[in-house]
């Protein structure tokens, strides 16, 4: 104790500098403060340099240089990271085809979307779990929007946006 304050102790586990990051991450969204933004991301950097294969960490990075910073070069780079591990996580997938989209590299975006597609309906085939149809329709929804002019593009996304909504009211036995 110096002066009457306690100093706290510098986090030293992967799970304290997660929990540090956390509450900077906490604050530079709820305050609006960049400041905030900067000591989350050096925290979760932390992380990473202690477990340097967390995806999550990975996620929450490319979220706040996102969200916080607006800086999709950066939020691209964590992402891409995060796929070398898990190079079938659509999570991961999706973002990169949004940072790619909104970085001008539509065509690429459009190549991200499409192996998400394929992805998904494997998935959907194999474990008929109804909330790949919902991502189904949502990854084309993004992969129409990379074509804001081409009718034909908008016609197959609501072609397939109507299957994939018949096929879930099947699959949750409301049809």
């Amino acid at each position: 104790m110096a002066n009457g304050l306690t100093v706290a102790n510098e986090p030293s586990t992967a799970d304290e500098w997660y929990n540090d990051a956390l509450t900077h991450d906490y604050y530079a969204s709820t305050e609006n403060k960049k400041s905030e933004a900067y000591n989350a991301i050096e925290s979760y950097k932390k992380v990473l340099e202690l477990d340097p294969k967390n995806t999550s960490v990975m996620y929450r990075l490319a979220a706040v240089y996102d969200i916080d910073l607006e800086d999709d070069s950066n939020a691209l780079a964590y992402i891409e990271k995060g796929l070398k591990i898990e190079p079938e996580n659509l999570d991961f997938l999706d973002k990169k085809g949004l940072y790619l989209s909104r970085l001008g590299n539509k065509q690429e975006a459009e190549v991200i979307y499409d192996q998400m597609i394929q992805i998904a309906e494997r998935d959907w085939s194999e474990s008929k779990n109804c909330g790949y149809l919902t991502r189904l329709s949502g990854i084309w929804d993004s992969k129409a929007k990379l074509h804001d002019d081409n009718l034909e593009m908008w016609k197959q996304y609501i072609e397939k946006s109507q299957k994939y909504g018949k096929d879930w009211r099947k699959c949750e036995g409301l049809d």
